[in-house]
């Protein structure tokens, strides 16, 4: 009977040839998609952190907040302020050198 259909068998040969190799392809494939998902899961479970920790960095304002209607600079960190200048001065303006601390004996 091989002699009677020699392609038939050939072609019955590769189609389960491939069939096999389609199947292996499809597993690496799955294999690789639920790695992907397994790490999509992970970073969405990181989303809230890195969001509370962007949501606390300094960030620099420029507002009217103190004094006169001159802006003042500022860090705001969460609901703390750092100030680098306050009515347009720099913060260091507002403090004298010549402030000394006398001891007494």
């Amino acid at each position: 009977m091989a002699k009677e259909r020699p392609g038939l068998y050939a072609m019955i040969a590769v189609a389960a040839i491939l069939t096999i190799s389609s199947n292996v392809r499809i597993r690496k494939i799955e294999s690789r998609v639920q790695v992907l998902d397994n790490r999509t899961h992970e970073i969405q479970n990181m989303l809230p952190n890195l969001q509370s920790k962007v949501e606390s960095f300094p960030m620099l304002k420029q507002e009217n907040v103190i004094g006169t209607p001159a802006i003042d600079k500022f860090y705001e960190i969460g609901t703390n302020r750092v100030y680098l200048e306050i009515d347009g001065k720099p913060v260091e303006s507002y403090f004298t050198n010549q402030s000394t601390i006398k001891l007494e004996r």
